[in-house]
């Protein structure tokens, strides 16, 4: 069984390009300084920086509650029973989907190995390259399988939830500078909700994602 009419492969592929066009993917780890990312939007400098003690009391209070919250809608499903649903309504096995993640992260992984082998063994370019191609192409198709897998979860509890979170590490992380001197972007989460400039909210979440979530 596979997914049908939820999300085809050229629109998971067009969304992969749009990921990486509209972030700075090859954004390195020394770039990273203090626990922080400084960068610049428009005229103005901003930070995102780690969660203080305090910062994340207050995000593990609002998690809590937000769990609460959704728990009690009788409409919102968790993942587990939407696997059932769309396996019984012939929609989607994810169960088999992730199966084939599985496989080709293996494959993957084998891959690098190879080529790691290959580096260590001094081999031509020529040969480094198939391996090279092989990995990408390999990473290519993994992240396609992981946006359509997360597409099927869009609207089940554990995402609504993730995403909340996400969204209020952003409002919390966020800072500008003013005279000199670093300052929150946003005094209340209310604040943050009707701000319009969504290119500087979706770039500082891609950084605060970047910055709490690296290995």
């Amino acid at each position: 069984m596979s997914i049908k009419n939820l999300l085809s492969m050229d629109e998971a592929s067009r969304i992969l390009r749009e990921i990486h066009e509209n972030n700075d993917m090859s954004l390195l780890e020394e770039e990273i300084k203090d626990n922080q990312i400084e960068f610049k939007y428009g005229d103005n400098f901003f930070m995102v920086r780690m969660l203080n003690r305090a910062e994340k009391e207050e995000l593990n209070t609002l998690r809590v509650r937000k769990f609460g919250e959704l728990i009690q809608e009788k409409n919102i499903l968790l993942e587990k029973d939407l696997r059932k649903i769309y396996k019984e309504r012939g929609i989607a096995d994810v169960d088999e989907l992730d199966e084939k993640i599985r496989k080709l992260e293996a494959e993957k992984n084998s891959t690098q190995l190879k080529l790691g082998e290959s580096i260590s063994e001094k081999v031509a370019e020529v040969a480094l390259k198939v391996h090279k191609d092989k990995i990408d192409a390999l990473k290519t198709e993994i992240s396609i399988l992981l946006i359509q897998k997360s597409n099927l979860f869009t609207f089940s509890l554990e995402n609504q939830l993730m995403n909340y979170v996400s969204e209020y590490i952003t409002y919390l992380c966020l800072d500008i500078k003013k005279d000199d001197e670093w300052q929150r972007m946003f005094k209340s989460y209310k604040e943050f909700k009707q701000y319009k400039d969504e290119k500087l909210i979706e770039k500082a979440a891609y950084y605060s994602i970047l910055l709490e979530y690296r290995p």
